[in-house]
Order: C-alpha cells, then sequence, then structure tokens
C-alpha cells in the first residue's frame, strides 16, 4: 500500500500553483512511476476522491479499480452552500479542531495553513462538459 500527501497537505510542502485535481494527479502519477507501478487499485476521499476520478477518466489504463467518497463527478453534483463555506473557510474558525491540530503537527510550514485553506476554497471540483457516469463514452464503464 501507499499512500501519499498532495501538496500542502501532511508533511509534503505546498507548491506556487493553484491545487488543481489534474496537477494533483499528475504527482500521483510521477510516484507511481517512480515506484515502478503500472497500474493501482486507488482510494480518494474528498480532494483525494476528485483526483481518483481525474486519474479514472484521463488515465484510466493506469486504474485497476476507484473507490471514492465525498467527490462530485459532476459540478452539478455539489452542493453550493459547501463550496462557499469552504471558500471562507479561515484559520480561526477551525482553531482547536483536529484539522488545524494535524496540520500543524506534521506541516514543514505550519505557519502556512491560511494559504492552503485558501487553495482549498478555490479547488476544482467535478469535471465540466466530462463524461458522465452513464454515457456510451465514458472509461467508467467496463
Amino acid at each position: 500500500m501507499v499512500a501519499a500527501d498532495f501538496q500542502g497537505h501532511g508533511r509534503t510542502n505546498d507548491l506556487d500553483r493553484p491545487l488543481r485535481s489534474e496537477h494533483l494527479a499528475s504527482d500521483v502519477l510521477g510516484l507511481l512511476d517512480h515506484l515502478g507501478i503500472p497500474q493501482a487499485d486507488v482510494i480518494g476521499f474528498s480532494v483525494g476522491g476528485a483526483v481518483a476520478l481525474h486519474l479514472a477518466v484521463h488515465h484510466p489504463e493506469r486504474v485497476r479499480k476507484l473507490v471514492v467518497s465525498s467527490a462530485s463527478f459532476h459540478p452539478d453534483g455539489d452542493r453550493g452552500e459547501n463550496d462557499e463555506a469552504v471558500a471562507e473557510m479561515t484559520v480561526d474558525m477551525i482553531a482547536g479542531t483536529p484539522m488545524e491540530e494535524a496540520y500543524r503537527a506534521k506541516s514543514p510550514h505550519p505557519d502556512q495553513l491560511q494559504g492552503l485553506l485558501d487553495k482549498l476554497g478555490a479547488f476544482d471540483r467535478g469535471f465540466p462538459g466530462g463524461p458522465t457516469p452513464t454515457s456510451r463514452a465514458s472509461p467508467l464503464r467496463r
């Protein structure tokens, strides 16, 4: 089993780029290539779920099995109020929570939590104009 921290998450530094599923998926592909893993069972939750979906849609040959939780395949599946709440999140709002404590304990730059929250608020969700799970062209129907 391989578990990876995304950019700005856990023990991984943030990068000077926005958080986008395509960038994070590219990072995962680079990790799989580095480890010599041609195909993987992929599990993703939230941002990881969006990245897992991106991998399955754009690199289906690399995904053997897929488990996704708390992510939408299409923006219509998102609840607007959730996007607004995440976009407005501040460090003060999560002070004392397990999320804040874990970030500060693991991050190489614990003072940059607001930057991660800002990037999470702008994270791309879903695949506008992409295939739907029921379309014949969808790589998710095998």
